[in-house]
């Protein structure tokens, strides 16, 4: 995310969103509103059913007044306050039953049979808790953007687990090969208003042995934040600062798939990469596009 709200509005001269002329193309097929600053989308498989987060007030207010939405695959809302008493949701990652969204400071674990937060697990000096990704064993890595650095859960316990340098204020993670724990960059040189001296890449964290690697040859994308699968060999990011969704490919080389307005947050994908859902952040809105290659 997804830093700075309002420097980011104030910054907002808003373009409508346009198909651009590449490879992968994406058409804009649904759009919702209703939300308080929707940052994260996250499809859960078992129940069929997309969750929101919402942040509700800033995003580093411990105000109780962030929440998760239900919605449908096709863009209805089913429950528009699902969980609520967060404080500043953002990022959502599902293990079987098990929700984990990071607040701030905080990992929230949920079940999502019966709704209910089972446990919140505490980052003691963390600032900023981004985004989730879970590994093959159930442990689960968050990105903490303001101290460019990532926590791990592991055992029922919070722990800082990569804080070398190199790392450009972390945003989306997700775990590929089983390995490797692949970040999205969000750029170097953090202002207050969120806007970076310079534009982030995909990095690569082997989990074992924690060695930092560019994703290709490392060329300069953009403010990265959600990070998902496009479904072939390469990955759909957004730009929050930019407004964008890219299609980045395995070589670090990527496309402008859609120009998009200034907070474009943290993205699903389904429908193996053919269904892309983007939260608006500053819109308090979310988008379905359909996308063909």
């Amino acid at each position: 995310m997804k830093f700075g709200i309002v420097g980011l509005v104030a910054a907002s001269f808003l373009m409508s969103a346009t198909f651009a002329q590449a490879h992968t193309v994406a058409t804009k097929k649904w759009t919702l509103g209703g939300f308080a600053h929707p940052e994260s989308v996250d499809l859960d498989l078992a129940h069929g059913v997309l969750y929101v987060s919402s942040i509700g007030g800033g995003p580093l207010d411990k105000d109780g007044n962030g929440y998760i939405s239900k919605v449908s695959k096709d863009g209805k809302m089913l429950e528009q306050k699902w969980i609520t008493g967060l404080n500043g949701p953002k990022g959502i990652v599902i293990n079987g039953f098990k929700m984990f969204v990071t607040d701030i400071d905080q990992l929230v674990e949920i079940d999502t049979r019966t709704g209910k937060i089972v446990q919140k697990y505490d980052a003691a000096g963390a600032k900023f808790l981004n985004d989730p990704a879970v590994d093959a064993e159930g442990n689960v890595y968050a990105s903490d953007i303001a101290k460019a650095t990532i926590w791990q859960l592991k055992d029922g316990k919070m722990a800082l687990w990569y804080d070398k340098p190199g790392l450009q204020n972390p945003n989306g993670l997700r775990v590929i090969r089983g390995d490797k724990l692949l970040v999205a960059g969000f750029g170097t040189g953090m202002h207050d208003d969120g806007s970076m001296d310079t534009k982030g890449n995909l990095l690569t964290i082997d989990l074992k042995t924690k060695e930092l690697k560019n994703l290709g040859d490392g060329r300069g994308i953009g403010a990265i934040d959600g990070l998902e699968r496009d479904g072939r060999d390469g990955f759909y990011g957004t730009d929050f600062n930019a407004g964008a969704l890219y299609d980045i490919h395995k070589d670090g080389s990527f496309e402008t798939v859609l120009d998009l307005k200034p907070g474009s947050a943290d993205l699903d994908q389904f429908n193996n990469g053919h269904t892309v859902v983007i939260p608006q952040m500053l819109e308090n809105e979310i988008e379905g596009y359909s996308v063909k290659w």
